[in-house]
């Protein structure tokens, strides 16, 4: 069996939800074959699978959004963007067809979340399985009407999948498909470098992952000065690096290659933009979330909401984050419900095991 996935390349959070289901999947299937298939760098997948093997093709099978920054959209760039995308995708899905094509196996395709999967799954008569908690139907539709076409589009692709496994904190996806429901879907956390914890430790603070996702932003160092006791880790690969150069003494900048669910357990609180993966690892590990609103993302507003229902947390308005204004010193805002288990890797690739069975019997 030939397991390939096509993974949306706006952001790490679509990746780094195939990770976790992957690892859990390759324990249970460790016969199948797995190739990758995404803008995304190949070294996020090596550091996140590890041992796992893998084959990498480098493809952009959507466009997303795209962002100024972590916390804004840049809707003209997204437009024309999506304009470029439709000129060449179908010359890309043919020359992955031929690829697959030659390989002589059984093929399964997964999609996290390009409607164009369905494309290649018709063209070579492939089932394919969508995990999502939104599609780019849901998030076009909600943005003005230049962008309804797209949405359109992305709707009718979405309809020809053969099943959904939908994740929580999730949008409409009214695709007409049969469909399965899962829990949090994080990675298990491995042990740090005991030198690196132990310098972490040794600053003596309570410990602050400062998470914005791939696309970064531009903070005034100045705002960390204000929350002197708290240590702020920064992963390296998430902003431009000339800030770092002005942050101050209560800033680490995480230049090691170690992912941030392995951080997690060390941390006080996440102070981050709503997130899927971020907030799956967060309550995973019953770490506190202080969230900055995001602007003009309607997937944003479903993960707050369901936020509120099952996390500690604090609601941060982006021009409070802005100012400095963290309420890292504030008590957290308890879930109305109890939280929500993390089971859903393993769920999901329970799901994708039994249909490939199903579809070969």
């Amino acid at each position: 069996m030939l397991l390939y996935i096509c993974i949306s390349s706006h952001g790490y959070g679509h990746a780094a939800r195939q990770c976790s289901l992957l690892i859990e999947l390759h324990r249970l299937c460790p016969s199948w074959r797995i190739v990758i298939s995404t803008a995304v760098e190949k070294s996020f997948f090596g550091l996140s699978l590890q041992n796992i093997p893998f084959e990498y093709r480098y493809q952009t099978w959507d466009i997303g959004l795209i962002q100024n920054d972590a916390l804004t959209i840049n809707m003209q760039g997204t437009l024309y963007s999506l304009e470029q995308h439709y000129k060449t995708i179908d010359s890309a899905i043919e020359e992955e067809a031929d690829w697959l094509r030659s390989q002589d196996l059984n093929i399964l395709i997964i999609a996290d979340i390009p409607p164009s999967a369905s494309k290649l799954s018709q063209k070579i008569g492939s089932p394919l399985i969508f995990i999502a908690n939104f599609g780019w139907d849901d998030i076009y539709s909600q943005l003005n009407k230049k962008f309804h076409k797209y949405a359109h589009s992305a709707n009718l692709g979405y309809r020809k999948g053969d099943l959904l496994i939908r994740c929580p904190f999730s949008l409409k996806m009214d695709w007409g498909l049969s469909e399965k429901h899962i829990t949090l879907t994080a990675a298990k956390p491995r042990k740090l470098p005991i030198q690196l914890k132990s310098e972490i430790i040794s600053y003596n603070k309570k410990i602050i992952f400062f998470a914005f996702g791939g696309h970064g932003f531009h903070i005034d160092p100045s705002r960390f000065e204000l929350w002197d006791n708290f240590l702020f880790l920064i992963p390296k690969s998430y902003y431009n690096e000339v800030d770092f150069n002005f942050l101050p003494h209560n800033c680490r900048v995480i230049t090691e290659n170690i992912r941030q669910i392995d951080l997690l357990p060390i941390c006080y609180r996440l102070l981050c933009k709503p997130g899927y993966s971020s907030f799956c690892e967060a309550l995973s590990l019953d770490i506190g979330l202080n969230i900055v609103e995001r602007d003009y993302f309607p997937e944003s507003s479903s993960l707050i909401s369901s936020i509120r229902l099952c996390a500690s947390h604090r609601i941060i308005t982006k021009e409070a984050f802005y100012k400095g204004l963290w309420e890292l010193d504030k008590p957290l805002t308890k879930p109305s419900f109890s939280p929500l288990d993390n089971n859903g890797a393993y769920q999901a690739a329970k799901i994708i095991r039994d249909f490939d069975k199903l579809m070969n019997k």
